[in-house]
């Protein structure tokens, strides 16, 4: 079946010279293959004839029974067209040989390409494919692709309710042992369930459990009951076709709660296979299948309450359990891995010794478990390996929402937050009740300014649990940067006093309400203490230091405290010396304070780490030279500044990073010193569309559409369009959604908008909204020997005399 699609992709290419499935990477081409339709053929192509058309759409079929049962019956559809001459203006369409796609489909690419006959070549690369020594094996037949179902607990005791889930995690660990069946896993079962059931993970009848099948793209199901007592257990087994509904067969076995559960799955297990003529595994005769899991009935259920938990979001639980059932099996690999989930999640750190328990008893383990355990052991390793571990993984299993959600958490903290959107979207496609994948999908929207964007993302949430923290948080920023101040400060009120009783719930949470209230009250007192205690607390170890370093550090600046807040950002990169980000963050406010030749320096020691391979992202490239053309620019430099932005932009255009952006803000600036205010804007526009931020490992963000803000207001001011300025301050809310977006060069760009905003007020003769301004810079900062302070006294003076 993959064949025949397979081979659907390449004549498709080969007749319209474009991909069926279009992405920026390989994370993205995969979610278009499993969520969208190609274009149609006959749009791209009006000439191709109708009859081949039919035979690429339907090898193109997303469900495999819609496509070819095989590669012989796509040929004797092709064959009639072979004696069809194609029409004297279907020529061959232009070699797309560049295009990069994932898989093996394009092993042949170079051979195909060189096929430009008619459609009786068609035909005679069916036969050469389907003959071609080099092709690989078929993929699993789908009679073997098998989903284990719930199994429901007619005992009558509450205490065995978590055998139902017991059993499909044992199940589903023992056929995954058989290399000829693809067995859907419980996770994934568990996922599909609460889709089809609308949230309630109740007991299915036949007709939703062949719903589930038909999701999950699988031909058989395996039901059960479970009656009895914990002494003597009975399990009644049905094997069901999905598509029709017909019993296969049915398993009948015995045994207590005790060792004997397992013997009776192992035996189960293996009749089953008998039952679907399944090749056995590998392995010692002595050896059990279900060991796989755990050979403790207690520490099976602690796993799968852990499990329950862990997809409620309840980390704190879900970390109880998890330690409950390695402390009743020491050995209990899967425990040991998602306890270190829930762990990274509860705290914001690795759990290296739960990693390493899970793959020293991970031997036994399905190969996608293991998968799972080695990708995320790479956790613990450099950038790149990380970010190709899980790559490889979303390709491998393309329904393994964990796998997509921690690609999507190395792609948003690192450099690539945007293209984080479209992985986050596609683990949170396979469950819409896995909350956590829209965290930062709505913390992408609103860095950005995206709010419409961000509305549904909360709606969604919280029609899920409406008790959610973080999302919260969330409806109060919106609330405030949509005009309902007072609606937002009750909530931010309310969640601060839940936090303050609740000891299991993040700290960030406590500290996020803080800063935003305090940018509404401009009262910082208590978000200072608290960030203080934090930092010193050792929360999040080394990347909450640097956090809580740089909102200290924004904040002393605020304050008008300006060594304050160098001494901070020297703290933070101390602790950092290779983050680029830290680096540049550092640069911006040595930049904006004139110190020029420093800010140069960081430019420079950011462009190094990229040579020598430290950190080997044209992203680190283009924060470098962004830098340097800043300092360039300050200096009135203007030849080295159009090197260093010609030199960006042929980095951002060779690597077509998500930085490019970087490249129009720093052609803006530099047709603004060039005089040409209209180039500037049009330059601004454009990086205002696709304007991202950055963090790296050590936590710091920079919002960059604050910084870009900045550049266009003063190209603006320099132009003397008042109104178009204000049009532009007042298009962006000054505001916090993280305690660490008080950042140092985001807080001078907010300082800095006052004064413009207040000067273009000034300008246009609305004397009581420009004095009102002026005071309002001058709460900040109050010392004369800052920047800008005496003239702000000075033009307030005068406006309100």
């Amino acid at each position: 079946q993959m064949d025949v699609w397979s081979l659907g992709v390449v004549l498709y290419e080969m007749l319209t010279g474009m991909r069926p499935f279009q992405g920026a990477h390989e994370a993205s081409i995969l979610l278009a293959i499993q969520t969208q339709d190609p274009a149609p053929l006959r749009k791209q192509r009006a000439e191709v004839p109708e009859p081949l058309v039919h035979v690429v759409t339907r090898a193109l079929q997303k469900d495999p029974p819609d496509r070819y049962a095989s590669m012989q019956a796509l040929l004797d559809d092709l064959r009639p067209l072979a004696d069809t001459s194609p029409p004297a203006t279907f020529a061959s369409p232009r070699d797309t040989a560049q295009a990069r796609m994932p898989g093996r489909l394009f092993r042949h690419r170079p051979a195909l390409l060189g096929l430009a006959a008619g459609l009786a070549v068609l035909t005679s690369l069916v036969g050469w494919w389907i003959s071609s020594p080099w092709r690989e094996a078929p993929a699993v037949s789908q009679e073997h692709a098998i989903a284990v179902m719930y199994f429901e607990n007619l005992t009558g005791d509450p205490a065995l309710a978590w055998i139902e889930a017991g059993m499909v995690e044992m199940l589903t660990a023992s056929l995954g042992q058989f290399d000829a069946v693809e067995v859907l896993s419980s996770q994934r079962l568990f996922d599909i369930m609460r889709q089809v059931s609308r949230g309630k993970a109740a007991q299915i009848d036949r007709g939703t459990a062949t719903e589930i099948a038909r999701r999950a793209g699988v031909q058989t199901m395996i039901l059960g009951s479970v009656l009895g007592n914990r002494n003597h257990l009975r399990l009644n087994t049905q094997l069901v076709d999905a598509a029709t509904g017909d019993l296969v067969g049915t398993e009948v076995v015995e045994a207590g709660l005790d060792g004997s559960l397992f013997a009776l799955v192992d035996s189960l297990t293996w009749r089953l296979a008998a039952r679907l003529e399944i090749v056995p595994p590998t392995r010692p005769a002595d050896t059990h299948v279900t060991y796989t899991l755990t050979r403790s009935p207690e520490a099976l259920r602690q796993y799968v309450e852990g499990l329950q938990a862990m997809y409620r979001s309840n980390f704190t639980e879900a970390l109880s359990s998890f330690d409950a059932a390695v402390a009743t099996d020491s050995t209990f690999a899967m425990a040991y891995y998602h306890r270190e989930l829930a762990y990274s999640w509860q705290t914001g750190s690795a759990d290296r010794e739960a990693l390493e328990r899970a793959l020293q008893y991970g031997e036994h383990l399905s190969k996608r478990e293991r998968a799972l355990i080695e990708a995320t052991f790479t956790m613990l390793e450099d950038l790149p390996t990380r970010k190709r571990a899980f790559e490889q993984l979303t390709q491998r299993y393309v329904d393994e929402k964990f796998a997509w959600y921690q690609l999507g958490e190395i792609l948003y903290h690192n450099y690539w937050p945007r293209a984080s959107v479209e992985v986050f979207e596609r683990s949170a496609e396979l469950d819409p009740h896995f909350l956590i994948a829209y965290l930062h999908l709505a913390d992408f929207y609103f860095h950005t300014d995206a709010y419409e964007a961000a509305r549904p993302v909360l709606d969604a949430v919280l029609s899920l649990d409406s008790l959610n923290v973080e999302f919260q948080l969330n409806k109060a920023y919106l609330d405030a940067v949509t005009g309902n101040d007072e609606q937002a400060r009750d909530q931010l009120v309310r969640l601060l006093e839940r936090v303050a009783e609740d000891a299991s719930l993040n700290p960030f949470s406590t500290l996020d309400a803080k800063a935003a209230l305090a940018m509404m009250t401009r009262d910082f007192e208590p978000v200072i203490a608290s960030l203080l205690s934090f930092r010193e607390g050792g929360y999040y170890g080394n990347e909450g230091y640097v956090l809580a370093t740089n909102s200290l550090a924004g904040l002393a600046l605020l304050r008008g405290d300006l060594a304050t807040a160098e001494r901070y950002l020297v703290e933070a990169r101390q602790r950092h010396p290779a983050s680029p980000s830290q680096l540049y963050e550092e640069g911006l406010f040595r930049l904006m304070r004139g110190q020029i030749r420093a800010a140069r320096a960081n430019a420079r020691t950011i462009l190094r780490l990229y040579d020598d391979g430290t950190e080997p992202f044209a992203e680190v490239a283009a924060l470098g030279r962004h830098l340097l053309s800043l300092a360039h620019l300050a200096e009135g430099n203007l030849a080295p500044a159009r090197e260093a932005v010609a030199a960006l932009g042929k980095l951002t255009d060779d690597f077509q990073t998500e930085y490019r952006f970087l490249h129009d803000d720093a052609l803006g600036r530099l047709a603004c010193h060039e005089g040409d205010t209209d180039a500037a804007l049009q330059h601004f526009a454009v990086a205002r569309r696709a304007v991202s931020f950055t963090g790296t490992q050590t936590g710091v963000v920079l919002l960059f559409h604050k910084l870009h803000l900045d550049a266009q207001l003063a190209c603006l001011e320099q132009a003397g369009a008042h109104e178009i300025l204000l049009h532009h301050a007042d298009e962006v809310p000054i505001f916090v959604y993280h305690f660490h977006d008080f950042n140092a060069s985001t807080m001078m760009v907010w300082l800095r908008t006052l004064r413009r905003k207040a000067h273009a007020y000034e300008a246009l003769g609305r004397t009581r909204q420009a004095a009102a301004t002026y005071e309002e810079f001058l709460t900040f900062w109050k010392d004369p020997t800052l920047p800008g302070v005496r003239e702000a006294q000075s033009r307030r003076a005068r406006l309100t005399q």
